[in-house]
Order: structure tokens, then C-alpha cells, then sequence
């Protein structure tokens, strides 16, 4: 006869305990992977709208208006640019009406990202939490006729920063530019409110939550021209996200733009010239400290095997120029004939853009040590026989004369 033996319940007690260790290390993987995607994505989304902003103004000569961040699907100014002259965003109408608003200071438009004129899908707009990225850009930088390619933007930024002698101890920290020292002034600046969606419009056109000016990220909801990034520009190891309970709490994403990206170098257009690289920027540096203050600014030797063409050498500081052409050219006044034309006057120096004729150099007469010697003695025959250099030629090959 067989006896049918159930589970005590301290059975049931020891798996539901080792279930649940099983269970939670599965939630803390999970929730792991959503952190994950979601930075994934949104970082993505950011990249994505700035793209399309950016192939916007290289059509159009500006950036686009922002749109309404509460216009729903089938509305008029769904996805489309608002007005140049919304409210103020301190007046909480825009809220109602426009849906964007323009910085307290009037330099910054405020509003949801523009995705019908930008020629995107509306979902491309939208955070990981199906939020609506908020589009903050400088106001003159959407009117073609005062666009300014470099230097036009009018939005500052904060970040936490920390001092690598004490990183324990963070710091808010205004960004600078790194090359000039002064407050950095952006054109554009996207904006994911994050998890919480303090401040954020839902993909409905629904404020999600209000924002809590106590906190770090309650700056992003003032909608004023400054903004608090997530990460540091210059120290991006540490980054101001935070999602401890407390006043440092901030989810918010941003992705920021100075100016509109150029390409330093390209390909040049002209088929019969494509092994050549063209680049529109104004100064280049070659091993200059900081920045260059010639087109071509080079610090130590250039090395030319072949040919280099200048339509004038000078010293520093742009001073005793002459053109090339008085030494390889055939010009009256590098001409020893011309100059002085009594005797059998030789070439002695070149300088003050003209040719020196005479017997000596400062009371010296050298001795000549090859043919492209620049000095000359009245007894040296470079050129054979009784004749004396009196130039020198396109090819670098003295010319003589008696």
C-alpha cells in the first residue's frame, strides 16, 4: 500500500524564498535593459531630429520655427512651424494657444519639434516614454535674412561638473566655450524630459506631469534661454542624471548645438579633379598652440619637392613682400643692365623688392660659391668667361650678361 506524502509548510516557505531571489534578479536585469534602451533611444531620437534640423538649413539658409507641443493629429499647426512672435513664455497662455513661446529675454523660441516641415514621421519626434522632444532655438537664427552660419546663437547651458582632486563633491557649472574662455552661446538645444516627464507633452498633446522648480531638471521647465544639460561637454565621465528622491533628482536628455556642423574637408565636386579634398574653413593650423592667424599658419619647416606657388613672399608680420616673379621672371628693374648700365655691374643682393648692382656687400666682396650664388664679385666669372649674373630665371638658372 503507497502512502501520498505532500509538501510541509516549510517547503512551500523555502521555494517561495528562492523563488523570489530567482524573480528579483530577473527584475533587476530587466529593469537594467530598460535604462539601457531607453538612454539608447532617446539619444537616438535626438541625433535623428538634429540630422533632419540640419538638412533644413543647408535648403533653406535657417532653422526652422518650433512647433506646438499640444497640437493634436489632423490639427492645422500639427507638426508645422509656429509663429515668430509667440507669447512670452512666462505667460502660461501658450499653454492653450500656441503651444510654443518665446524666452523671457526674446532671444529663444521654445516649442516641440517642427517634423512636417522637416520632412520626418512624427514618431521620429518622440522620446523612448512616447514624449514630445521639446526644440528650443535661437529666434534670429529662423530668419534667412539674419542667419548666422558661426557665432549666431543666443542659449547657455549649466552641467555638474567635479573637481578630479575631490570628485566627491559636485559642482554646477556654467559651460564655456574651450577656446575663447567666455560663456558658450549655442544655436539649438533638444530636450527629453525623461522618465517622469516633469514638464513633458504626451504624444497626444497632454502635459504628462508638472515640474518641481526645487529640483535640478526644473530649470528645463523654466523655458527661459538657459538649460541644464545631462552630461558635461568637457567631463562627460560625469553626468548630472540622478534619479536618487531628492533635489538633485533629473532624467532629462539634451543634445545641444553650437552651430551647424561643417565638414572641415570634402571632396572636390569637379570629376576631373575628385583626387583633390577642398575644405571652407578660413585659417588652418599646423602645429600652432592655439589659433592660427594666417590661412595657412605653419609652425616649423615646409618641405616642397616639386613646385610652390606664392603671389608674394614675405617676412613676418607681411612686411618687404616682393613677388616671385623678380627673381624667376624677366622684370627690367631685377635687371643689373637696366639699373646701372655703365661697366659689367654684377647682381650683389636682392632685396627691398629690387635688385642690388655693384662690386661688393657692405664693403665685402664674397667669393662666389656656386651658380645661384646671390653675391658676386667683380673678378667671379659664374657665367664663363668676362660675363656676370644679372638674374636669375623662371627655371632657377642665373642669367649673364657682359
Amino acid at each position: 500500500m503507497k502512502c501520498n506524502k505532500g509538501f510541509s509548510l516549510l517547503d512551500v516557505c523555502v521555494f517561495l524564498i528562492v523563488l523570489g531571489f530567482m524573480l528579483s534578479g530577473a527584475v533587476a536585469l530587466y529593469q537594467s535593459y530598460l535604462q539601457q534602451k531607453s538612454i539608447s533611444q532617446t539619444d537616438t531620437a535626438l541625433m535623428n531630429v538634429t540630422n533632419a534640423v540640419n538638412a533644413f538649413i543647408a535648403t533653406n539658409g535657417r532653422y526652422p520655427r518650433p512647433a506646438s507641443l499640444i497640437a493634436v493629429e489632423g490639427a492645422t499647426d500639427f507638426g508645422t512651424e509656429g509663429p515668430a512672435t509667440p507669447p512670452d513664455c512666462d505667460d502660461t497662455s501658450w499653454r492653450t494657444t500656441t503651444g510654443m513661446c518665446l524666452s523671457p529675454n526674446g532671444a529663444v523660441l521654445v516649442g516641440g519639434v517642427p517634423f512636417q516641415v522637416l520632412g520626418i514621421n512624427p514618431d521620429v519626434a518622440l522620446d523612448f516614454w512616447n514624449q514630445r522632444i521639446v526644440y528650443a532655438v535661437t529666434l534670429s537664427q529662423t530668419d534667412d535674412t539674419t542667419y548666422v552660419p558661426d557665432g549666431g546663437g543666443a542659449i547657455t547651458t549649466q552641467a555638474i561638473n567635479r573637481d578630479p582632486a575631490d570628485p566627491t563633491t559636485p559642482f554646477i557649472e556654467t559651460i564655456m566655450d574651450v577656446d575663447t574662455g567666455v560663456t558658450e552661446i549655442d544655436d539649438m538645444l533638444l530636450l527629453s524630459h525623461g522618465r517622469e516627464g516633469r514638464g513633458a507633452y504626451s504624444r497626444d498633446g497632454q502635459l504628462v506631469q508638472a515640474c518641481d522648480a526645487s529640483l535640478y531638471e526644473g530649470v528645463n521647465c523654466e523655458y527661459t534661454h538657459h538649460f541644464f544639460r545631462d552630461v558635461h561637454p568637457e567631463n562627460r565621465s560625469w553626468g548630472s542624471r540622478s534619479l536618487a528622491q531628492n533635489t538633485d533628482y533629473y532624467d532629462d536628455f539634451t543634445r545641444v548645438q553650437l552651430s551647424i556642423p561643417v565638414d572641415n574637408w570634402r571632396r572636390s565636386e569637379n570629376p576631373l579633379s575628385d583626387n583633390f579634398l577642398v575644405t571652407q574653413v578660413s585659417r588652418i593650423g599646423v602645429g600652432t598652440q592655439g589659433e592660427p592667424f594666417e590661412r595657412v599658419h605653419i609652425i616649423g619647416d615646409l618641405r616642397a619637392t616639386d613646385e610652390m606657388r606664392s603671389n608674394q613672399l614675405c617676412r613676418d608680420g607681411a612686411v618687404d613682400c616682393f613677388t616671385p616673379a623678380m627673381i624667376g621672371g624677366d622684370l627690367p628693374q631685377m635687371d643689373c643692365r637696366a639699373v646701372l648700365p655703365s661697366g659689367t655691374p654684377p647682381v650683389v643682393r636682392l632685396g627691398s623688392g629690387q635688385v642690388f648692382c655693384g662690386v661688393s656687400v657692405t664693403g665685402v666682396t664674397p667669393t662666389i660659391t656656386g651658380a645661384a650664388a646671390m653675391r658676386l664679385s667683380v673678378t667671379g666669372t659664374p657665367c664663363g668667361g668676362t660675363q656676370y649674373m644679372t638674374g636669375i630665371n623662371a627655371s632657377g638658372v642665373p642669367t649673364c650678361g657682359p
